[in-house]
């Protein structure tokens, strides 16, 4: 957490900024009779009260899982846009905020005006209630929401294992699984020069530069397993296998066993709960987590179809990584910088592929 501190020029602003100086000492000792009525004060006292979920997986995030209705979850992260509503709003004395959040998801807040003032490009911590109605699931209600440099340096958001506290089908299954010996190949009713030898090695040299730490028989089975789901993955549908390497590569650098900070999982970084929608049980078993990856992102290039290919291919790929969520908000790949990175990143992996020539 960053601590509390008075900026520089604090003191040259005069009573007009009275306020902003009595919050930026909110992380100060405060007197006996102030401290029920400080914003930080309010906002642990309804931490406390509420008990939120602290640290929800991005993708259960970024679909705003049923399980979670009527739910309360902080969240921490920068506003990155605010939204004065039309005047057909049902609630007109409110705000949507757009908050970027840490975990790399946007999330749009309906923030009741009288909560204080909040701009663009201020870091906040918030506590935020997943609406019960499920055909109102896409904003969040804001309970309580504070300029995250207020909170004292101390406080933390680590309220004990996730697990103990998340629905269970938005639970982490799996141990890595370590080998291949075990996995079969796939089923060969595919055009035979699917699994063409020369083929494969191409991919098996390949994929060697990048994780030499597999075995033959590990990339065997990865090539092998991309190539049969980006050949089956709809009946009038197929993904080139190109671009789901250029994910992978993105993604685990081809290591099965990856696992990230916020939870995802295998080669192409699934969330639990994501995966669980998508029918995978284990998402470290790769011919499983393969057919979910190819899947997820085959949803979403059906979907901008329309599309010319690179706009079509760039919003997809916005979808799987900042969820689909944000790209409805922007209209559009969002100005999240991991997300623009991670788009230029697999869009020039696979043009090189293809201009290569991989088969």
């Amino acid at each position: 957490m960053r601590l509390a501190g008075w900026p520089e020029n604090l003191l040259r602003r005069g009573m007009g900024a009275l306020m902003v100086v009595l919050l930026a000492s909110a992380a100060l000792p405060l007197a006996a009779d102030s401290q029920t009525t400080s914003p930080v004060s309010r906002y642990l006292a309804a931490r406390q009260q509420l008990d939120p979920i602290t640290d929800l997986p991005p993708q259960a995030l970024a679909s705003l899982d049923p399980s979670l209705r009527g739910m309360v979850l902080e969240l921490r992260g920068e506003i990155v846009a605010i939204i004065s509503p039309g005047s057909e709003a049902s609630d007109p004395a409110s705000r949507r905020l757009l908050l970027q959040t840490d975990a790399g998801v946007a999330v749009a807040l309906d923030c009741p005006e009288s909560i204080g003032e909040i701009e663009v490009g201020q870091r906040v911590a918030v506590l935020a209630r997943v609406p019960e109605d499920p055909e109102n699931r896409e904003h969040l209600q804001v309970e309580h929401i504070i300029a995250e440099r207020h909170l004292p340096g101390a406080f933390s958001t680590d309220e004990g294992p996730v697990a103990e506290r998340l629905p269970q089908s938005l639970v982490s299954p799996a141990t890595p699984a370590t080998g291949a010996a075990d996995i079969p190949r796939p089923p060969q009713s595919v055009p035979p020069e699917l699994y063409a030898p020369e083929r494969i090695e191409i991919w098996q040299q390949w994929i060697a530069r990048h994780n030499p730490n597999l075995s033959k028989l590990q990339r065997e089975r990865i090539i092998e397993w991309v190539l049969y789901h980006c050949h089956n993955v709809g009946a009038d549908y197929t993904i080139d296998h190109r671009l789901i390497f250029s994910v992978i590569l993105a993604e685990s650098s081809f290591d099965p066993t990856c696992r990230s900070h916020a939870g995802a999982q295998g080669l192409m970084q699934l969330m639990p709960g994501t995966a669980r929608g998508l029918g995978v049980a284990d998402a470290y078993y790769f011919p499983e987590n393969i057919r979910g990856g190819v899947e997820y992102l085959a949803k979403y290039l059906r979907q901008f179809r329309g599309e010319t290919n690179y706009r079509q291919c760039a919003l997809a790929l916005a979808c799987y990584n900042a969820g689909p969520n944000a790209v409805k908000e922007y209209g559009g790949v969002p100005p999240f910088p991991e997300t623009r990175r991670y788009i230029t990143k697999v869009t020039q992996q696979f043009h090189d592929l293809f201009h290569a020539g991989y088969p």
